[in-house]
């Protein structure tokens, strides 16, 4: 059983801490600056009816392989710096890959061209990419390498440019010389493969 002194004791305490709670004020926090607004990454909310389309830009050589910070580069520079897989995702999943642009530039703050050397290495080489995002993130001295002009330097694009050559003089090669000489050595095979062809043009293969 609680006694008179206990009650009278908590009586004082709450008349006494009355006052102190209506005097006392939560901190106000300071309003966030504008940099510090314009720092917080900012989601990229899709639109179906709008979706995002890639930028048009000039079919110059320049543009095509540098681009610029503003514009980004053309499908010839995501060739160039990331090989055909890259390419082919960009070409067959336009929307999807102008999304993985933005999202990328909302999050890291960076320029379209730098967010688009990015993405390219990802849709190029996703392991690769992640190791040396997780290598940065443990050494500080770790040099990622700059995808944005990865490969087109111009001894790269000079041993480009042969093996290309030399490549399409190969297939033009099998094609205009070999074509006609294994079509003499199998005559019945190419025989065959004209009369099939005839069929299907007509529509009585069908």
């Amino acid at each position: 059983m609680i006694g008179p002194t206990i009650v009278g004791r908590l009586v004082v305490a709450l008349c006494c801490a009355a006052p102190l709670a209506r005097s006392y004020r939560l901190p106000q926090l300071a309003p966030r600056s504008a940099a510090a607004a314009r720092a917080r990454p900012v989601a990229y909310m899709y639109d179906p009816n709008n979706p995002p389309q890639p930028p048009d830009l000039e079919l110059t050589f320049e543009a095509q392989v540098f681009g610029a910070d503003d514009t980004g580069y053309g499908p010839a520079g995501t060739l160039l710096r990331q090989g055909p897989t890259a390419l082919i995702n960009r070409i067959t999943k336009p929307v999807d890959y102008e999304l993985g642009i933005l999202k990328f530039m909302a999050e890291r703050r960076v320029t379209r061209r730098e967010a688009q050397g990015n993405l390219d290495a990802v849709l190029s080489d996703p392991n690769s990419w992640l190791f040396n995002e997780l290598q940065k993130k443990k050494d500080r001295n770790f040099k990622v390498p700059d995808y944005t002009m990865v490969n087109i330097n111009p001894k790269s694009l000079a041993l480009t440019a042969i093996w290309g050559l030399a490549i399409v003089a190969l297939v033009l090669r099998v094609l205009l010389v070999g074509g006609p000489e294994w079509a003499q050595a199998h005559p019945d095979w190419t025989g065959n493969g004209a009369r099939l062809l005839g069929r299907i043009l007509d529509g009585s293969a069908f």
